[in-house]
């Protein structure tokens, strides 16, 4: 019962939420056409005016002007925007309820409901409240913040996988929500979590790493630029199988390799690295850490061959690394053609008459191996050429 409450809670904030957003674009659209109709009559009642001068017959005159005051008086007393009905934009339930709701989350730490008999149920509906909180960014004491993220944090290394997604998900919420536009609550995080996300994808609670290494991948661009290549370099040493055999976990590098694709998503192929966005976009920077960093330890991740007592689970580690390797080779063509991102920002620009050129051969210089199109298409298909826009004054120094 108490899972099914905190569950309604978390599902009716943000469709009260969007219910009250539909509501007053509902009256402005009302608004706009009365406007509209009243600026149409108005329109009618100055061109009957215009007529009415203008006739011979001057017994047309006193019925015109009493139908154009008629109209002016309607017109005058029919619209008026300043005191139209549209609601505002507040937040559609009381200041007392709001409270009650924000206090839930150290409620249910208080009263002991993460242990015992449905305690994992409670964990997956906190993760949904948080989310939920997130979406209407509904306002918490320091205090309650504290608690969501020692929650939140808990859940990440918790040994069932749907609590550590619904913790991933409640953590993107809440970052985007809360930490993004807040300097300070943002290096309070970076310090208290995000060194631990960086600095535990070896626990030996396998865990721990599968949680913390999705939660990396899940960070907002603005959190994650500050510490990019310590991101890539933790979750590319996640990548890395353990030295002892007892401590290795393929969903552990399963989980890192997501995250290195998400991070592709977050900072690379999103924005055009203006501040603000967080987001770096493809450019120079990103090209050298794809050729690094990501390309080779996915190119490494796609030789797992582990095998335990359930079958080859290495293939679940290759088949992740296909995927991310998909988004990163996707992303190369476009790593030194955009405006102002090479050669100090002054070489190359859109429009510019740089060339076109094919440096599909240059992949194997990339991936070790003696013949790409063997690698990528052992079926013999004709692998698709990879394009460069280069510009005449600076070519790129990736695969020439």
């Amino acid at each position: 019962i108490r899972h099914g409450a905190v569950v309604m809670v978390a599902e009716l904030l943000p469709a009260l939420a969007a219910a009250a957003a539909a509501t007053a674009t509902t009256a402005t659209a009302t608004a706009a056409t009365a406007a509209t109709a009243a600026a149409t009559a108005t329109t009618a009642a100055t061109a009957a005016a215009i007529a009415a001068t203008e006739a011979d017959a001057p017994s047309l005159s006193p019925t015109s002007s009493r139908g154009t005051g008629t109209t002016t008086t309607t017109t005058t007393s029919g619209i008026n925007l300043s005191s139209s009905s549209s609601p505002t934009l507040t937040w559609p339930i009381s200041p007392e309820r709001q409270a009650a709701v924000a206090g839930l989350v150290p409620a249910i730490d208080k009263a002991r409901l993460y242990r015992g008999k449905g305690g994992e149920v409670m964990r997956e509906a906190v993760a949904r409240l948080v989310e939920g909180c997130s979406t209407v960014v509904l306002e918490m004491s320091a205090a309650q913040h504290a608690k969501v993220l020692e929650a939140l944090d808990e859940n990440l290394r918790h040994p069932q996988q749907y609590i550590q997604k619904g913790a991933v998900a409640a953590v993107r919420s809440y970052a985007k929500a809360y930490l993004v536009n807040d300097p300070r609550a943002a290096a309070a995080f970076r310090t208290r979590y995000l060194d631990a996300y960086l600095t535990r994808l070896h626990d030996a609670n396998v865990a721990v790493r599968r949680g913390y290494s999705l939660a990396l991948g899940s960070l907002p661009a603005q959190l994650l630029r500050p510490v990019l290549e310590e991101a890539i370099d933790a979750l590319v040493d996640g990548c890395v199988p353990e030295d002892d055999p007892n401590e290795r976990d393929v969903d552990s590098r399963v989980n890192c390799i997501k995250a290195l694709g998400q991070l592709l998503e977050t900072m690379f192929t999103t924005g055009n690295g203006q501040s603000g966005s967080g987001a770096l976009g493809p450019c120079h920077e990103t090209a050298e850490l794809l050729r690094d960093k990501i390309l080779p330890c996915l190119h490494t991740s796609m030789e797992d061959y582990t095998t335990d007592n359930r079958g080859d689970v290495g293939s679940w580690v290759r088949e992740a690394a296909m995927r991310v390797l998909a988004t990163g080779v996707a992303l190369l063509p476009i790593c030194y053609c955009r405006k102002g991102c090479s050669s100090g920002g002054n070489s190359c620009s859109d429009g510019d008459d740089g060339s076109l050129t094919d440096y599909s051969p240059g992949l194997n210089e990339l991936t070790g191996k003696s013949d790409i199109s063997s690698f990528y298409f052992p079926q013999g298909e004709k692998p698709p050429r990879i394009l460069f826009r280069t510009c005449r004054t600076s070519p790129p120094p990736y695969m020439t």
